[in-house]
């Protein structure tokens, strides 16, 4: 009898609670509310979550700073000179950065990255989210020219005397860009894509600089003086230093 009574009484306060909310309208709304804030995290919100975060690995180039080379036979394909930074666009969710061969990062954030090309070899930049191997961007070697010539380094800017009066280049590339620069007591004389010059007499400084697109120009200066071997002709000037 007693759980009978309980029974009764339960009914009746349902009754009346659902009886005052029909005369007032906050009541309906507080229960409306509170079905809405539910919904907003219930798992069935759960696939598209996932899915974001297994594309957030996804990136792409975002602006160059620096040169770079369209080859339009590849169908348009770019390549960033030597020195040139990439910028990339920035990524959904945190991360690292890891950039290989003739690649390097220079700035980087958890979902963006500055990456410098330093060398003229074929590198990648990728973008890693836990165990969410992201996307890997692939450059090949730059050969703007065709050629497959590697950058000039210090070996190739080395030069010695020949024949009493010309100075010689210690290496030839024909890709190579060979220019000169000679100070001879106070007067400047400028010789471009030349191997072997013709020095002044007396005390010379020489520059040489070897170049190849997308690489960086290497330089060599020495200080050479060139002696009259010939008694009777002309004298050098003197030297003022």
């Amino acid at each position: 009898m007693p759980k009978k009574i309980l029974k009764t009484i339960a009914v009746l306060m349902l009754t009346i609670f659902i009886n005052n909310c029909e005369n007032d309208d906050t009541c309906l709304d507080a229960i409306t509310e509170e079905s809405l804030d539910l919904k907003q995290i219930s798992p069935a919100e759960e696939p598209s979550t996932k899915a974001t975060t297994n594309n957030c690995v996804y990136w792409s180039i975002e602006s160059y700073e620096g040169p770079v080379w369209f080859d339009f036979r590849a169908g348009r394909k770019i390549y960033p000179y030597v020195n040139t930074i990439i910028n990339t666009t920035e990524t959904s969710c945190d991360g690292a950065w890891i950039a290989t061969g003739g690649f390097k990062i220079i700035e980087s954030t958890k979902r963006k990255a500055r990456v410098k090309r330093i060398n003229q070899n074929k590198g990648t930049i990728q973008f890693i989210n836990g165990s969410l191997t992201g996307y890997l961007m692939e450059f090949d070697d730059f050969v703007p020219n065709g050629s497959s010539a590697p950058c000039p380094n210090e070996s190739n800017t080395s030069m010695y005397k020949s024949d009493i009066r010309y100075m010689n280049a210690g290496s030839y590339v024909p890709e190579y860009t060979y220019s000169w620069k000679v100070v001879n007591y106070g007067r400047t004389t400028h010789h471009s894509n030349q191997t072997v010059i013709r020095m002044p007499w007396g005390r010379s400084t020489v520059t040489l600089s070897v170049s190849l697109n997308g690489c960086i120009t290497q330089t060599n200066t020495q200080s050479y003086f060139i002696g009259n071997s010939n008694p009777g002709g002309p004298r050098p000037p003197r030297d003022r230093n």
